[in-house]
């Protein structure tokens, strides 16, 4: 990868619809899209956007759900990376511990939640 020195604590990997590889930099609260050669393309996120992003997912339609265990939610962006809706972070259906997410070829979501009842 070039520019692997902006890389600090990657929490997951996902091949966006483009063919791009995208990388969650959890220690930077960054979604980094990497473009074919290797080199970091663009940034996504913060700290007003994540507090602990720990897994990425793509949607069929291309869109992009972050699971952010600080805030206890999914953050869902568009391709480009604009923010179009966050669910899951007050009660009910907050989640406690999630760990992992993934997406299936209809547009399920699924998130591996190790608290809660």
């Amino acid at each position: 990868l070039r520019g692997a020195d902006d890389l600090d604590e990657i929490a997951a990997l996902a091949i966006a619809g483009d063919g791009r590889l995208l990388a969650l930099d959890r220690r930077r609260r960054l979604l980094l899209r990497l473009a074919r050669n290797g080199a970091i393309e663009s940034r996504v996120g913060g700290e007003e956007t994540f507090d602990d992003p720990a897994g990425l997912a793509v949607a069929p339609d291309g869109s992009l759900l972050v699971l952010d265990a600080g805030r206890g939610e999914i953050v869902r962006l568009s391709a480009a990376g604009a923010v179009l809706a966050r669910g899951g972070g007050a009660e009910p259906g907050r989640l406690e511990r999630a760990v992992g997410i993934a997406v299936d070829g209809g547009g399920r979501v699924f998130v591996l939640d190790l608290g809660g009842a």
